[in-house]
């Protein structure tokens, strides 16, 4: 009687037991991929399959090619829809590259045509533009200021020259005003100096004070 085993130390330990058994050596030979024990002078006999058994491999090995051909396909359908989204990804990604790119240049044609524009305003209006920026009344985004500024440069140094020409004038006059007052006059306004603008302050202060007679320079 033979059995066959999977792995050589498992024929070997029934061997060994059977020996120890019955008294009886036996033998471990290899067929195919398998290990089988045969008592010492028992010859390995092959058994031939029915033709049930044939047809029964037949039908298992069938199936299992057709299990493998559903697997496979599935594989590639796998494959094919990976290969869809990463493509699909793909391309909305150079869309959105294209679409930003349309979007600066379409940016600077905007910039560019707006600096053109700028240039050819007149004097007066970009002088006006000028007094806008001032009272920051110019709803505009920074790459737009960065054109314009420029241009407005020369405008906003003429006023500020302009203010501040403005600005001595005015002390100046008051300065006189304040020095053609009598004493008693500017008391009573430095009294009610506190709404003045500091520096018109600090100025009816020196004329209160040398005509008290406190300093010699007004």
């Amino acid at each position: 009687m033979s059995e066959i085993f999977n792995s050589f130390k498992e024929a070997s330990s029934f061997a060994k037991s059977k020996s120890i058994e019955l008294g009886v050596l036996h033998k471990i030979i290899k067929i195919g991929n398998k290990w089988t024990v045969l008592s010492k002078d028992e010859k390995f006999i092959k058994k031939e399959p029915t033709q049930e058994e044939i047809d029964l491999r037949k039908k298992v090995q069938a199936l299992e090619e057709r299990i493998e051909a559903f697997e496979s396909a599935q594989r590639r359908e796998d494959e094919r829809a990976k290969r869809e989204r990463e493509e699909k990804k793909l391309k909305a990604k150079q869309e959105r590259e294209k679409k930003k790119l349309r979007a600066e240049q379409e940016r600077k044609d905007y910039l560019q045509i707006q600096k053109e524009t700028y240039l050819s305003f007149s004097s007066e209006e970009l002088t006006e533009l000028s007094l806008s920026y001032l009272a920051d009344d110019l709803s505009l985004e920074d790459d737009e200021f960065q054109i314009l500024l420029p241009i407005l440069r020369p405008y906003l140094e003429s006023l500020r020259e302009k203010a501040e020409k403005d600005r001595l004038d005015f002390l100046n006059e008051r300065k006189e005003y304040y020095l053609s007052l009598q004493e008693d006059v500017l008391d009573k306004l430095w009294l009610e100096s506190d709404g003045l603008i500091e520096s018109e302050k600090e100025m009816l202060k020196r004329a209160l004070r040398y005509k008290k007679g406190w300093t010699k320079v007004p």
